[in-house]
């Protein structure tokens, strides 16, 4: 495997830090050991933190027990789904045989992702990390096109293209980054999809306000025909 070397970024943004938050939706078709999907999620929350960006995951995977009652709630521009795919379901998307994910990109704000688990199993082989910290890498990869809402990659840290093994070796002690140009569009597109939350919750509530209004005359005018 071809090996890039980076630098360390010295910027870090404290835990909790934080204050736009996206949520993902997490469907797991792989069967990921707990252990692992929990180390993954890990990693990748800490990548999008680290940009200013915190992660709020829901389980929405179907072979999940009790799968979380958000996961039924209409999705708004906040809302993320990812997708773990087993190697089998893999070979069914037309991407080529290094891919790790990919990210579908269409409208203001895009939404649907998918990663693929097996691919965390074979750069583990290069001992370089493990695969929860991998999967974890590709997780903050595919969620951070789906923010940026373009395909582009860099020639540094967490959107590169390819993953050479000091890149892994990055990844498996956290310091695998978003550039902090990257870091800053991330944040501005975040709060894009907050304030378009926002405007569409106001717009729900007061619709319902209206409704509720209009109702009591509406059964008097039926009572009265």
């Amino acid at each position: 495997m071809r090996s890039v070397m980076i630098g360390i970024f010295s910027w870090v943004v404290a835990a909790g830090a934080a204050e736009l938050e996206v949520q993902v939706r997490l469907q797991d078709y792989a069967n990921v050991p707990a252990v692992w999907l929990t180390k993954a999620k890990w990693v990748a929350a800490g990548i999008l933190e680290n940009a200013g960006v915190r992660l709020l995951w829901i389980h929405c995977s179907p072979n999940f027990a009790g799968p979380d009652a958000l996961c039924d709630v209409p999705a708004g521009p906040i809302d993320l789904h990812v997708r773990v795919l087993s190697k089998k379901m893999a070979r069914l998307v037309d991407t080529s045989s290094n891919s790790m994910g990919y990210a579908m990109l269409a409208g203001r704000f895009p939404s649907i992702a998918s990663v693929f688990y097996h691919r965390a199993v074979d750069l583990e082989a290069g001992r370089f990390g493990a695969r929860g910290e991998i999967l974890g890498g590709i997780l903050a990869h595919e969620i951070g096109h789906l923010l940026l809402a373009e395909h582009r990659h860099s020639r540094t840290g967490i959107l590169q293209a390819e993953w050479g093994d000091e890149d892994l070796r990055m990844i498996a002690v956290g310091r695998l980054w978003f550039t902090p140009v990257q870091a800053a569009r991330l944040v501005s597109r975040a709060r894009e999809r907050v304030r378009a939350q926002q405007s569409l919750e106001k717009f729900q509530k007061q619709s319902l306000l209206r409704a509720g209004r209009e109702l009591p005359g509406e059964l008097g005018r039926k009572r009265l025909n």
